[in-house]
């Protein structure tokens, strides 16, 4: 009898830890969302200044690396093809989602779901920014997956821009890994509103040269004449083909320390921003 008795506790007891075991892995991507989120409050908590929509602030490298140590080391692998990648996704769409926001840059974040993969439907994150009356509107599109460097660029960017407003409108955009056909023609369907007219897009990419800014493809001749300007001629890197979506390449982790990755994704902000004005005549 007594042994009948300990054998039916210990099979319950299994099915404890087991169930136990079960629910703390079906937690674990929630943790991971909450964990990255609840990190970006306590950034800002730590700035010492006042929470404010809209924020109006200069980029620093600190801030810059500590985008950086927040993409690569809390969210880690981001991807749709595995599950822990998928996790990341959906880590990486929520810290987005909250540095852009209210409580931190100021934004108001917009989202589109036309994109199902792995029988999950995946965000296009959007903001405006510049002249947000003008119907004609230049596209800055970063990847949210790929390369640390392309979206902390991004974040930077959103920034720098409350505070070196352009007179053209812009539409910022954090996409997932799905496009298709023309890539101009895809990230506008996931960022236009009615009425609005492209002007241009430009595409932040990683893989971009040590030795330079950034490197750039995909330009006119009107951008050509930005380049010729004294403050980048011979420190970007010029691809060969012309029109079309213009592709900027940042500096990646390639035993770079962070420090230097995230001065040089500030020195591309300018150039940037003048490719954004130009594209908005």
């Amino acid at each position: 009898m007594r042994l009948w008795i300990y054998l039916i506790m210990s099979e319950t007891v299994q099915k404890s830890r087991v169930s136990g075991v079960k629910i703390a892995i079906a937690a674990i991507p929630g943790l991971l969302i909450v964990a990255v989120i609840v990190a970006l409050w306590l950034g800002v908590r730590n700035s010492g200044e006042e929470v404010r929509p809209p924020m109006q602030g200069e980029v620093t490298v600190e801030e810059m690396v500590d985008y950086l140590v927040k993409v690569e080391n809390l969210v880690g692998e981001r991807s749709i093809r595995t599950e822990e990648g998928r996790k990341g996704m959906k880590a990486v769409g929520a810290m987005t989602e909250s540095l852009l926001g209210p409580l931190n840059l100021g934004y108001q974040v917009e989202s589109s779901q036309l994109d199902s993969e792995g029988g999950l439907l995946w965000k296009t994150l959007t903001v405006t920014a510049g002249n947000e009356e003008l119907e004609e509107v230049v596209v800055v599109a970063m990847p949210l997956a790929g390369s640390a460097s392309a979206l902390v660029f991004g974040y930077g960017f959103a920034e720098y821009l409350t505070s070196h407003r352009p007179e053209v409108g812009v539409r910022m955009v954090f996409y997932p890994p799905l496009e298709s056909g023309s890539f101009g023609s895809w990230i506008w369907e996931r960022s236009k509103k009615e009425g609005e007219v492209l002007k241009g897009v430009v595409r932040v990419l990683g893989g971009g040269p040590e030795g330079h800014f950034a490197a750039v493809d995909g330009v006119s001749e009107g951008l050509l004449e930005i380049l010729k300007r004294k403050e980048w001629d011979g420190k970007v890197q010029v691809g060969e083909r012309e029109g079309g979506v213009v592709e900027v390449r940042v500096l990646d982790d390639r035993g770079v320390s962070r420090e230097r990755r995230a001065g040089r994704l500030m020195r591309v902000m300018p150039l940037v921003k003048d490719f954004v004005e130009r594209l908005g005549q």
